[in-house]
């Protein structure tokens, strides 16, 4: 049993750049099977990337090891796109991804977005199941991918989650 109390959540480092990296793309290719690196241009130099007014990349860390991470976009005044969403495959269904989108979430609400939209492949059921769990709608199935939303102002799940 991994003692979640011990995972601390907090914004990209420049020491973990390369390692949150390596979670991102080996979520990838455990469900894609390979990886296309020209379609990750932003994992090149996280920081920069995500050094936007609205933008946050978060990383989980657990014994000196990133086994998580999840970042906020901004994709107009009241929206945020949450993107990179990944926990390594054996700290999966521990709580850390729901940790880490209502970090994501609280930070979306602080920042004053309304609403975070995502997208993700139409094959990975439980991913989608994740998110629905969690107060997400799909709002377009187009049959390869599922975009989903969630208003972070009217739906959080309890009042601490944005205290």
């Amino acid at each position: 049993m991994i003692d979640t109390e011990n995972i601390k959540i907090m914004e990209i480092e420049s020491r973990f750049e390369r390692e949150a990296k390596r979670v991102i793309l080996a979520g990838m290719e455990e469900y894609f099977g390979f990886i296309d690196h020209s379609l990750n241009p932003d994992l090149d130099d996280i920081l920069l990337s995500y050094q936007k007014v609205g933008s946050k990349f978060l990383i989980a860390v657990f014994e000196a090891r990133v086994i998580a991470t999840a970042a906020v976009v901004k994709e107009d005044e009241g929206t945020a796109r949450l993107v990179r969403m990944s926990v390594v495959k054996e700290f999966r269904r521990s709580g850390i991804g729901r940790r880490m989108l209502r970090s994501m979430e609280r930070y979306a609400f602080q920042t004053g977005y309304r609403k975070l939209v995502l997208e993700t492949h139409r094959e990975w059921e439980q991913a989608i199941r994740f998110y629905m769990d969690n107060g997400y709608e799909m709002y377009v199935d187009d049959g390869q991918r599922a975009h989903m939303w969630k208003d972070v102002i009217t739906n959080s799940c309890s009042p601490e989650d944005f205290s």
